[in-house]
């Protein structure tokens, strides 16, 4: 288990590099995107050439969301920069996470 984990990791790191040449995205950063598709499970954003994957439950905790009623493309978000999927080789994000965190630096 530990050396499949360490492998992941390794994997990680290099797609991290190549994407991060474009797009110098981060796991935790909190970056500014932009639309490029709105379906009804999530938001597809870029930042600087790196895709992002925002998936509905992490748009907004208004339920039912209706995304493209809510979101255009060309939209500009700052979203938070959850993990990155190296089987597809995109980010995961989340607005709601960014949010969370804003409030809370606000107590």
């Amino acid at each position: 288990m530990g050396h499949a984990s360490k492998e992941y990791g390794h994997v990680d790191r290099i797609r991290h590099a190549k994407i991060g040449q474009r797009g110098a995205v981060h796991t935790g950063d909190r970056v500014d995107a932009m639309v490029t598709r709105v379906e009804a499970y999530g938001l597809f954003v870029d930042h600087a050439g790196s895709p992002i994957l925002v998936l509905a439950p992490d748009a907004s905790t208004v339920r039912p969301l209706d995304l493209a009623a809510t979101f255009s493309v060309g939209d500009r978000l700052t979203v938070r920069i959850l993990r990155f999927v190296p089987e597809t080789s995109i980010y995961k994000g989340s607005i709601v996470a960014d949010a969370e965190t804003e409030r809370q630096g606000r107590r």
